[in-house]
């Protein structure tokens, strides 16, 4: 794996570089985006996603650091189609790195592309037990970021209204695991202020008040 992101790093020749590893046995498809460090990064990512109804079941965000400094972003989402299945359609991911090389290139806003895309597809929301959303902020496990434990409802978008949220806040994603269990989402974050430093306590109670709620029923809103 370190091998082939490394091999996609030299490959990016643009604002961004993608490969998919499709694995059929769990029926899912690994997609891993290379583009260059920046604070919103992953919610613009998610976002694309979202506009192209894919649906995230986990991730990995990571960076490449040369000589102290971070340099790149290496993210790699497990992802599936609405349906389930992996997404196996190589014109489905031409027209995600399109996208994301738009967005990322300041040619197009998220927004816009979930705009555009809105009316191609969609599917009703599934039927599921509700799941309570909370938001946990602990300032003791790491000596340079703040980590955020954030619980709620599996839907679509969820990551790009979690991600949107935090970058709306001013918060930079140093670290990040993403999962799903079940209908529950379970979200790790290692954050810090974007001027640097941990999350100030006053900021706590900011955030736990910045629930996904307005934002949900925004992004619902494009795919009714």
């Amino acid at each position: 794996a370190m091998v082939r992101d490394l091999q996609l790093s030299r490959r990016r020749k643009g604002p961004v570089a993608v490969e998919v590893v499709h694995r059929p046995r769990k029926a899912v498809s690994d997609v891993t985006v290379c583009a260059d460090d920046a604070p919103g990064l992953l919610a613009k990512i998610a976002g694309v996603l979202l506009a192209h109804l894919i649906d995230v079941l986990g991730a990995q965000i990571n960076t490449r650091v040369i000589g102290g400094v971070v340099v790149e972003a290496l993210d790699t989402f497990t992802t599936r189609d609405r349906y389930g299945r992996p997404i196996t359609d190589p014109a489905r991911w031409k027209r995600v790195e399109d996208d994301l090389a738009r967005v990322l290139g300041g040619e197009a806003s998220v927004d816009a592309v979930i705009e555009e895309r809105r009316d191609r597809s969609s599917l009703p929301e599934r039927v599921v037990p509700k799941v309570r959303t909370e938001v946990k902020v602990d300032n003791q496990v790491s000596s340079d970021f703040s980590v955020l434990d954030v619980y709620t409802q599996d839907r679509l978008g969820v990551l790009y209204t979690i991600t949107r949220t935090l970058a709306d806040l001013a918060l930079d994603i140093h670290l990040s695991k993403v999962a799903t269990e079940a209908h529950r989402v379970a979200d790790v974050f290692y954050v810090r202020e974007r001027g640097g430093g941990k999350l100030d306590v006053h900021r706590v109670d900011e955030l736990q008040l910045a629930r996904s709620e307005e934002h949900t029923s925004e992004l619902q809103s494009h795919h009714d």
